[in-house]
């Protein structure tokens, strides 16, 4: 019995921050669940001046597809950085939702993509991506659900996409959920 409650203690009183915490611990998983639920997702949209990320904005983003149904078309910056949490690199965040606002295509499937990094779009990462599909014109507007690793709030961040059918266009906005150490 004593070695159950010798278990039980580590779980509890793992440690779950800084260098001597338990990334593998079940009080870790714990601890990024409860930070997950209470913390705010919020939507950013296109600054018309800068063409920048701007909280609470409504107006899309859109990017076009490469000319050939296998080409990509050229990356948009979305953030430069200083917009998520005011670019502090203590903070992270990750996708939440992007909301698909129009195409200008139906029955055509998009490829979007999402890249993060410090510098340049060369030498950033790929952070998530998604498939859209819209069979009609009504169906063009959808909220989709993503899934992203963490990304520091000062990255830099892209956005491109392709189309089946070249040179089309995909417009969105981008739910962002943030954690706060």
């Amino acid at each position: 019995m004593s070695y159950v409650l010798g278990d039980i203690r580590k779980i509890d009183s793992a440690a779950v921050n800084g260098l001597s915490g338990v990334a593998g611990s079940l009080a870790y998983h714990i601890l990024t669940i409860e930070n997950y639920f209470q913390n705010t997702e919020r939507w950013y949209g296109r600054n018309a001046g800068t063409g920048l990320m701007e909280l609470d904005n409504p107006a899309p983003w859109s990017v076009v597809a490469g000319a050939l149904a296998t080409d990509y078309g050229t990356e948009v910056m979305l953030s430069d950085g200083t917009v998520i949490e005011g670019g502090d690199p203590t903070k992270l965040y990750n996708f939440q939702r992007i909301f698909i606002t129009g195409t200008d295509v139906n029955d055509a499937t998009f490829h979007l993509q999402f890249w993060h990094g410090l510098t340049t779009f060369a030498a950033a990462t790929l952070r998530t991506s998604t498939v859209f599909r819209a069979a009609s014109a009504s169906e063009r507007s959808t909220a989709l659900a993503l899934m992203s690793p963490k990304s520091p709030c000062n990255y830099k961040l892209w956005a491109r996409c392709k189309c089946q059918t070249g040179g089309r266009y995909i417009a969105f906005l981008i739910g962002i959920h943030t954690y706060i150490p």
